[in-house]
């Protein structure tokens, strides 16, 4: 008899506790250190270096996605969870840039097999019947909570404990994912894959994106949002403190404004898919989050463009949850790991690019016009691929936006 898609409460409370304490764990460990690098040497520049070196993993991401495979999504996070508890605790003990640079390179490389594993498990522990929806809308929503928990709890707590102590507690968080993932019995496990090469094993997620229509869209849809708009998190504490003359504490009230648009779009997401086509919602959500970043380009009021802000990222969420929920849905569970690792490793690319364009754009013809421009071609890009796909008559499908 075929196990059930959906566990029971006791498993999915495990996974809400161990996804939860990892994205929490990891926002933590980003904000100490992130203080720490600029605490070191007093320059901007090696906290953008401290940064580059978190996104790098990205572009091997179809290793960790074979290690997913591999090992089984559970045991994965549950060993990547306390090498993170461990390797962590040597983090306040480094005083030089370079040490800390390479033990941060490796932590990233763990925080990217975690968030693989997450996703994956997230699959094997929602139910299937309701198209992953559900479950993608639980995970998005625990993200957000934790990307709005971690900054404020370590901002409170960081003079009383330090980055030290802050980092003991992410640490003490990881050991607890660890613990949680332990308590998950899963009904459906990762098949075993029979031995191959391992260039064939890694590009077996390329492969599989290549060979699906519903995939290539999903991941080329998701790759003109980040070219065009990936540049978002650089620019827009320019766009707040620069152009608009606002302090610090303004940038980071908009940034969790926009945390709580995110939240709310996560929430929202599958009810919004019980009242209205899946194509709509993921239309309207795309296009609705491609305007309001075209606006604050425009708006000069702080107000505007939190709202903005709080709108486009609730619109982005909503949007990502039905996108997610379609890509679990025609990926097989076997090979789900590289699947997922391979658009992570396609996704960095175009983000790298617009953080690199954009910059220099902004820098040349200010950073107004970026958002503008840049918004506005994201929606006409959009547009044109409805238009082409409408134009050949194509169908997409039962399983894909339906």
């Amino acid at each position: 008899m075929a196990a059930p898609d959906c566990t029971g409460r006791k498993e999915r409370s495990a996974f809400g506790t161990a996804f939860f304490l990892s994205a929490f764990g990891y926002e933590v460990l980003f904000f100490c250190m992130t203080l720490r690098v600029y605490d070191i040497s007093r320059k901007a520049i090696d906290v953008g270096v401290f940064t580059a070196i978190t996104i790098l993993p990205k572009l091997v991401s179809p290793v960790c996605g074979a290690i997913v495979d591999g090992m089984g999504a559970k045991r994965t996070l549950l060993s990547a969870a306390l090498l993170t508890a461990l390797l962590s605790t040597g983090l306040p003990l480094i005083d030089g840039l370079g040490s800390l640079y390479a033990l941060w390179f490796l932590l990233s490389i763990l925080f990217m097999i975690q968030g693989n594993a997450r996703t994956v498990l997230m699959t094997q522990v929602t139910d299937s019947g309701s198209g992953y929806i559900g479950g993608n809308a639980l995970a998005f929503s625990l993200l957000n909570a934790a990307r709005l928990a971690a900054p404020l709890c370590a901002g409170l707590l960081s003079r009383s404990l330090g980055t030290g102590g802050l980092t003991l507690m992410a640490a003490v968080g990881y050991s607890a994912c660890a613990a949680s993932t332990a308590c998950l019995v899963l009904g459906r496990q990762s098949p075993r894959q029979e031995n191959g090469s391992v260039v064939a094993t890694l590009m077996e997620g390329f492969s599989r994106i290549r060979i699906s229509r519903e995939l290539r869209l999903l991941v080329g849809l998701s790759a003109i949002r980040n070219f065009f708009l990936g540049f978002m998190p650089s620019l827009l504490v320019v766009l707040v403190t620069g152009r608009l003359g606002r302090t610090s504490a303004d940038y980071g009230i908009a940034l969790t404004a926009a945390a709580f648009g995110s939240l709310g779009g996560s929430l929202a997401g599958p009810m919004i898919t019980r009242l209205v086509r899946q194509r709509l919602v993921f239309g309207f959500g795309l296009g609705l989050h491609f305007l309001s970043f075209a606006l604050l380009g425009l708006v000069k009021s702080y107000a505007a463009v939190v709202t903005l802000l709080v709108a486009g990222s609730f619109a982005l969420y909503v949007a990502a949850v039905v996108v997610h929920a379609q890509r679990d849905g025609v990926t097989e569970l076997a090979i789900r790991g590289r699947v997922y690792g391979s658009n992570t490793t396609l996704q960095a690319i175009p983000s790298l690019l617009s953080m690199l364009m954009a910059g220099a754009l902004a820098d040349r013809f200010g950073v107004a016009p970026v958002f503008l421009v840049s918004g506005l071609m994201a929606l006409a890009v959009m547009a044109a691929v409805a238009v082409g796909i409408a134009f050949r008559g194509q169908d997409l499908g039962p399983t894909h936006l339906s």
